[in-house]
């Protein structure tokens, strides 16, 4: 059987260069609206006029997706508030639900749930961050041409490696020459992925937030109903998610947690919202 081409996945940073096919398939609006990873300072369509006369930046359906978990890696979430609220799947937040459960006083949050009815009830969620993609750079060219100069397959692999860690280090570097970054465990990490094997490779530059607390989260029974074999069914009859807030220092900066720190506020003041049907959330 075969796949048809509507259901694939593409980085976002080819979403201008296929705005015809996403068009064909029934976009709206238009498809620079979508990725501001890959937007410059400089571009015209990054530029949304002036506020009090200093210059804003136009916002992107891109900027409210964050990547949860332990040292940021995990799942999907989406910024829902100009307060740091994030929502994702129950199972993304599921270690640090987990973690949480063991810290407490005898209550098991998996299975019973949590609710805070204010900030200062929100639970750490130890060990979890929050990385919001700032930019993305191609550099495909210099680490294609180390595949390309190497025919065994184990050296071939082991240079690639060290190519895309060398690539991150130097950004790494540089945002930290420019006050963005505070070191390994700073406010900024450089990363090369790879999008497409032997093909595509992308620097991405992300912000981290490293006070993560939990807000809401249903019980197990709800959140994990069906278990892995509904999660991969649609449509799914399942709570599948979590409310989370990030925070940081009161300077703005990324911070460890403290009872000091404040909700994490988009500094461009980008407008959030959800899709759904109210009546079915339970």
């Amino acid at each position: 059987m075969s796949m048809s081409p509507r259901f694939r996945t593409w980085p976002i940073t080819a979403t201008r260069s296929i705005e015809p096919q996403l068009r064909s398939m029934g976009l709206k609006i238009p498809a620079k609206w979508i990725d501001g990873t890959s937007a410059t300072s400089g571009d015209d369509d990054d530029k949304d006029g002036e506020v009090n006369g200093k210059s804003q930046r136009h916002t992107y359906l891109s900027d409210a997706l964050v990547s949860v978990g332990p040292a940021g890696r995990g799942g999907t979430g989406s910024f829902v508030s100009n307060e740091g609220l994030i929502m994702t799947n129950w199972h993304v937040a599921y270690d640090a639900v987990r973690q949480a459960s063991l810290q407490s006083n005898g209550v098991d949050y998996v299975e019973e749930g949590f609710v805070a009815r204010t900030r200062t009830e929100e639970l750490q969620g130890p060990n979890y961050e929050v990385w919001i993609t700032k930019s993305c750079r191609d550099v495909s060219e210099q680490v294609v041409s180390v595949i390309a100069s190497e025919v065994d397959p184990l050296v071939r692999a082991n240079r690639v490696r060290d190519v895309m860690q060398d690539i991150a280090s130097q950004a790494q570097k540089e945002s930290e020459s420019e006050g963005e970054g505070e070191g390994e465990g700073g406010g900024i990490r450089c990363d090369v992925q790879e999008m497409l094997p032997n093909e595509s490779y992308v620097l991405f530059t992300y912000e981290r937030l490293r006070d993560v607390r939990i807000v809401y989260v249903p019980p197990k029974s709800l959140g994990n109903f069906g278990g892995d074999a509904d999660n991969f069914e649609w449509p799914r009859h399942t709570a599948d998610f979590t409310l989370l807030r990030a925070y940081v220092g009161q300077d703005g900066s990324a911070a460890e947690y403290s009872p000091d720190d404040v909700p994490y506020e988009d500094r461009e003041k980008n407008f959030s919202y959800l899709f759904g049907y109210l009546e079915l959330i339970f």
